[in-house]
């Protein structure tokens, strides 16, 4: 089967697209990737044809940007290419990102099976200024769609309701994981230089939509039961004026000592940062799944979230370490640092969540729903 992804921002390895085309092309799908020359991690990239491996071609098209959208780009050359090429799936990604409608109107003019993956904020409000923009942008893509996944249940259930998605072609395909890559990683704690601290980590990019700030506003309630303790934060410094509000945040707690802002790590590194922890926090203000809480998971981390994402939809109905302020967060942080044995009760909870995310799963999932929409095109 030739298999065409289609997708803002390929970084290999890293979420999204990312693990799936490298799985399918493991299993002997031909797999070709189109893609801007832009990401938001990595800034500019090169353009043309690089072979990641056998059955995997990547195809990075020259980008135009918009000042205003940090996150967004189009990639007009991907039309013509899309319109000559012959693939038997192809597979879009986002929700009002280009590849959505780039792949939704060409099948007006084409016929070819779409799936379509709608990654959204279920928080969202769409207000009037913006339901033009929508309706092109999201709407008709949706609809000319012949499956579209979401990650949870909720995300389903507000298709059908506020985009008028028939129900029978929604399908839940969650992200992804090399479970054995996190839970088998070495920890590098000794490298860290926190052998005998008690480890927070957090690893998301620091805006207020990730929201890291909580996470140390909460650190002041735990410095009253000790001081041997650290918190990690790894990930990309998008927003200067957040980053900035950061700083003073920590100068103003007095937590110099016991934060570290190690900024962005190559994927392959994490499972050791995860390993080197006691305790992850999702400290989001809102997810449509949070990749990062599935690796935290997979490592056998307890965790304490946000009520948000697929932990807060989708693992479980009741849980004791969902928080919504700093100060609860604090508590909490203090009554696992405290229970070493509820910490570890919690870690295999999650490990065996994981288990169920692992790629071998999710891939079979994935080539049901190539094998519906490809039935649904006949």
């Amino acid at each position: 089967m030739k298999i065409i992804h289609v997708i803002d921002f390929y970084i290999p390895y890293i979420g999204f697209a990312g693990n799936s085309t490298i799985y399918l092309a493991k299993k002997g799908y031909q797999v070709k990737v189109f893609t801007s020359d832009y990401s938001p991690l990595f800034g500019k990239m090169v353009c043309g044809k690089e072979r990641l491996m056998e059955n995997l071609e990547i195809i990075r098209f020259s980008s135009i940007k918009f000042r205003k959208f940090k996150n967004f780009s189009i990639y007009p050359q991907a039309i013509k290419k899309m319109l000559t090429e012959k693939p038997e799936i192809i597979h879009a990604y986002g929700l009002g990102c280009f590849s959505t409608p780039l792949a939704g109107y060409l099948k007006i003019f084409k016929k070819f099976p779409l799936v379509l993956r709608a990654d959204f904020n279920i928080l969202q409000k769409i207000d009037l200024k913006r339901k033009f923009f929508y309706f092109f942008w999201r709407q008709i893509p949706l609809l000319k769609a012949d499956v579209i996944t979401v990650h949870i249940t909720k995300m389903k259930e507000i298709l059908e309701k506020n985009f008028l998605v028939n129900k029978e072609k929604i399908e839940i395909l969650p992200h992804g994981i090399d479970f054995k890559r996190f839970n088998k990683a070495k920890n590098i704690r000794e490298k860290l230089g926190v052998e005998n601290k008690f480890v927070i980590l957090n690893v998301s990019r620091a805006d207020s939509a990730k929201d890291p700030i909580k996470i140390i506003q909460a650190l002041p309630l735990l410095k009253k039961v000790t001081k041997d303790f650290v918190f990690i934060h790894i990930g990309k410094y998008y927003d200067k004026n957040y980053y900035q509000k950061i700083k003073r945040t920590i100068k103003m707690l007095k937590l110099e000592s016991h934060v570290k802002l190690l900024g962005p790590k190559p994927n392959k590194e994490l499972p050791k940062y995860y390993k080197s922890a006691d305790v992850y926090v999702q400290s989001s203000n809102e997810e449509s799944f949070c990749l990062a809480t599935l690796e935290a998971a997979a490592a056998g981390l307890p965790i304490i979230a946000t009520k948000t994402g697929a932990i807060g939809y989708e693992w479980f109905k009741k849980y004791e370490y969902w928080f919504s302020t700093s100060e609860e967060l604090g508590k909490k942080l203090v009554e696992l640092y405290e229970n070493k044995n509820e910490r570890k009760k919690l870690g295999k909870i999650f490990e065996k969540i994981a288990k169920n995310y692992d790629w071998k799963i999710i891939i079979k999932k994935l080539e049901k729903i190539y094998e519906k929409a490809l039935e649904k095109c006949k």
